[in-house]
């Protein structure tokens, strides 16, 4: 019976070391659920097809992302990532720069603008980013 005890009491207090959910609301590790995307040029938000979608930035540096409508026929309709599966990322906070690995040649690290603010993640197209009248941000909450 003790034995049964400490196991249960050691498995929810290993429960915190999890990076799925930090302890500061700013920090861009765990999981965020994308929403949708904002294109400025009409300024209407879309969320098409993203229910369930998910990345989840891991402390070592892996992102896995998760479509819940991915179809395997090349990059997601709407989104930054060419499809479900193991990336890598790095965060430069300061800078508020986001680098996140393609799926093209040599998986090179495309460099994302970023920021989060009231619970929300924004991470800025660099491929629309022509002007302040067009711009494509996705959006994600916890």
């Amino acid at each position: 019976m003790l034995t049964a005890l400490l196991i249960v009491a050691f498995s929810i207090s290993s429960c915190g070391d999890d990076d799925s959910e930090p302890s500061d609301p700013n920090e861009l590790y765990g999981v965020w659920y994308l929403q949708g995307f904002l294109h400025y040029s009409d300024s209407d938000d879309h969320n098409r097809d993203v229910a369930g979608s998910k990345f989840y930035f891991k402390k070592d540096g892996t992102l896995q992302v998760h479509f819940s409508k991915d179809e395997g026929k090349g990059p997601y309709p709407i989104t930054l990532m060419p499809g479900s599966g193991d990336y890598h990322y790095i965060c430069d906070k300061e800078a508020g720069m986001l680098y996140m690995e393609s799926d093209g040649a040599g998986k090179e690290m495309v460099p994302y603008p970023y920021s989060i603010s009231d619970g929300r993640l924004y991470i800025v197209s660099p491929f629309f980013n022509y002007n302040k009248e067009e711009k494509l941000i996705w959006y994600f909450e916890r």
